[in-house]
């Protein structure tokens, strides 16, 4: 089998004081209430969340897969020797998923639309 996907690299960065203040964490935001004590060792009175930023990164490309901070991941894929190779190509929009294996978890999936 002969496997053909575009290189790609997708970013995403998205700011989460909103959301998380919705679900009802609000104390934590408020500069005089908040107490943050039991989370750190050294911590000044006063001491707030001001702002929760949420970053992805995933680059696939012929040398493998990585995504965030995550080590790079190369596949390969073996068979029986065919006459003549099978040729799969990615020319359409696809949804890739990066799982591990170990503890069967999702942890990272996106849509990729834009194929050149």
């Amino acid at each position: 089998v002969q496997l053909s996907i575009p290189k790609f690299e997708v970013k995403f960065e998205v700011e989460l004081s909103d959301v998380l203040k919705e679900m009802g964490i609000v104390t934590a935001f408020k500069e005089y209430e908040a107490d943050l004590k039991g989370m750190f060792t050294e911590i000044s009175e006063n001491t707030f969340i001001s702002s929760v930023v949420h970053k992805t990164f995933i680059s696939v490309d012929e040398f493998g897969t990585e995504a965030a901070a995550v080590t790079g991941i190369s596949v390969g894929v073996t068979s029986m020797p065919t006459d003549e190779p099978i040729l799969f190509k990615a020319d359409r929009p696809f949804t890739y998923i990066i799982r591990d294996d170990v503890n069967n978890e999702i942890l990272f999936m996106g849509e990729f639309a834009f194929v050149e």
